[in-house]
């Protein structure tokens, strides 16, 4: 939801950082893609969205989380992660908000796309408004694609030979494959050859028939579903029946359903199985139990379900949620993992995304990342480091979160600080909270003072606007008050005259470059003359430039285009 709003504001203007680059000495850190050579671009990028250019000079080798469109014909590039696609771009007027990529007939082409959104099909069927993290495979006949985690495009696997690190993906001839894949790794093969073990974020098209394969987060494949009996684990998509389909999907969501009782509205990482009661609106990292008798459903991302234990033996990694009976578990899990269970026997080690509810008098865990679970406050002095999110009684928080915390309390009592992913309603009265991430809320701004770190987004009165932003923060202001410093995934429209802000990551705007000296971190867009650049990048970069200017140092998952010639550039 919250980086819907960012691509609400970018769409507005139509630009994503366009500015004079005379200005540019900035550091970028991390996710970072812009758009240049105007002449060319009518498209309008959001976040972690790459750019069109003229592939003349296109031999680069990227490394993640880039996207763009170009001239085939000059292509012999390497990409590593959630990388663009193929098409014709005399049919291309699309608008990419984030992350999104896909192979199409473009002369078909009128979808709008959200966020991190990746298939093949048959435009001619296509009309479909897809949001975020959607992933399937639709009209098999067309089919011959393998896509995975927000990438997709095909390419001749006589050259691949290729090892990849992180948020790799792409389509080869398995009879070359030997590559040692890191996470985030998607494609296609044969799977006579299949006896891979992966670790995160895979994804891939094989013959279900050989099926034996043992995935371990964010996993999404095209099979034959005569074959289909798989368990998945996280951020799955899947293809199904889709003469039941008429699901919307907002964010990270993936299930298979009975799409005659579907009505269901769905914001942000929410993933469910229901029955004929189910009409719920929810909001972000939403788990929950429903009427169970109706439930044998298996959920892929962040998800959060009953079942009965005494089946339960499985070890999960990443992603997973459900309720289970503790008595039977013993289970070492790895990351975004909740689940329900008799605390009397917990003494797990926990390291991300871990959620549950439990008996906070046996509490002594030390959690990660993205933990979220239900107890009595009366107990609690635990420190969460991220995606944390529970209810409890107000009147006994002071604890301090760091990411992706969510739950409802009273307002009175708040004085906690937030890091990431955090959203709930409250009396804006007594807000003087300082919030870090992923926060979301909506407020009475005459009482508003507070400084955000990350993912925010809400409606205020710009009149009382002195805050501090720094992640993925979205709103629409009166840039006459504006002089906000924005950490990360940022995106506004604003008076330019303003600004001398300072952008962490995954920021995007528009603004007057003659007031440019902005530092960015990670996830940045923008345009720029490379003549010059002189940046150093961290982290998940993607840029076009000049390279005889190129010195730059790069950390990790950071891809942009150079000069082959120059033997200087390496590759995190």
């Amino acid at each position: 939801m919250l980086m819907f709003l960012v691509l609400h504001v970018l769409m507005q203007d139509g630009t994503a950082g366009h500015h004079d680059d005379r200005k540019l000495n900035a550091s970028y850190n991390c996710l970072t893609a812009w758009h240049y050579d105007d002449s060319k671009l009518n498209v309008s990028y959001n976040c972690l969205t790459a750019w069109h250019h003229e592939d003349s000079e296109m031999n680069a080798s990227y490394n993640c989380l880039t996207t763009w469109h170009h001239d085939d014909s000059k292509l012999n590039a390497s990409y590593n992660c959630l990388t663009a696609w193929h098409h014709d771009d005399s049919k291309m007027n699309a608008s990419y908000n984030c992350l999104t990529a896909w192979h199409h007939d473009d002369s078909k082409m009128n979808a709008s796309y959200n966020c991190l959104t990746a298939w093949h099909h048959d435009d001619s069927k296509l009309n479909a408004s897809y949001n975020c993290l959607t992933t399937w495979h639709h009209d098999d006949s067309k089919m011959n694609a393998s896509y995975n985690y927000l990438t997709a495009w095909p390419h001749d696997d006589s050259k691949m030979n290729a090892s990849y690190n992180c948020l790799t993906t792409w389509h080869h001839d398995d009879s070359k494959l030997n590559a040692s894949y890191n996470c985030l790794t998607a494609w296609h093969h044969d799977d006579s050859k299949m006896n891979a073990s992966y670790n995160c974020l895979t994804a891939w098209h094989h013959d279900d028939s050989k099926m034996n394969a043992s995935y371990n987060c964010l996993t999404a494949w095209h099979h034959d579903d005569s074959k289909m009996n798989a368990s998945y684990n996280c951020l799955t998509a899947w293809h199904h029946d889709d003469s039941k389909m008429n699901a919307s999907y907002n964010c990270l969501t993936a299930w298979h359903h009975d799409d005659s009782k579907m009505n269901a509205s769905y914001n942000c990482l929410t993933a469910w199985h229901h029955d004929s009661k189910m009409n719920a609106s929810y909001n972000c990292l939403t788990a929950w139990h429903h009427d169970d008798s109706k439930m044998n459903a298996s959920y892929n991302c962040l998800t959060a379900w009953p079942h009965d234990d005494s089946k339960m033996n499985a070890s999960y990694n990443c992603l997973t949620t459900w309720h289970h009976d503790d008595s039977k578990l013993n289970a070492s899990y790895n990351c975004l993992t909740a689940w329900h269970h008799d605390d009397s026997k917990m003494n797990a080690s926990y390291n991300c995304l871990t959620a549950w509810h439990h008996d906070d008098s046996k509490m002594n865990a030390s959690y990660n990342c993205l933990t979220a679970w239900h107890h009595d406050d009366s107990k609690m002095n635990a420190s969460y480091n991220c995606l944390t999110a529970w209810h409890h009684d107000d009147s006994k928080m002071n604890a301090s979160y760091n990411c992706l915390t969510a739950w409802h309390h009273d307002d009175s009592k708040m004085n906690a600080s937030y890091n990431c992913l955090t959203a709930w309603p409250h009396d804006d009265s007594k807000m003087n909270a300082s919030y870090n991430c992923l926060t979301t809320w909506h407020h009475d701004d005459s009482k508003l003072n507070a400084s955000y770190n990350c993912l925010t987004a809400w409606h205020h009165d710009d009149s009382k606007m002195n805050a501090s932003y720094n992640c993925l923060t979205a709103w629409h202001h009166d840039d006459s008050k504006m002089n906000a410093s924005y950490n990360c995934l940022t995106a506004w429209h604003h008076d330019d005259s303003k600004m001398n802000a300072s952008y962490n990551c995954l920021t995007a705007w528009h603004y007057d470059d003659s007031k440019m000296n902005a530092s960015y971190n990670c996830l940045t867009a923008w345009h720029y003359d490379d003549s010059k650049m002189n940046a150093s990048y961290n982290c998940l970069t993607a840029w076009h430039h000049d390279d005889s200017k190129m010195n730059a140092s790069y950390n990790c998952l950071t891809a942009w285009h150079y000069d082959d010639n120059d033997s200087s550039h390496t590759q995190c």
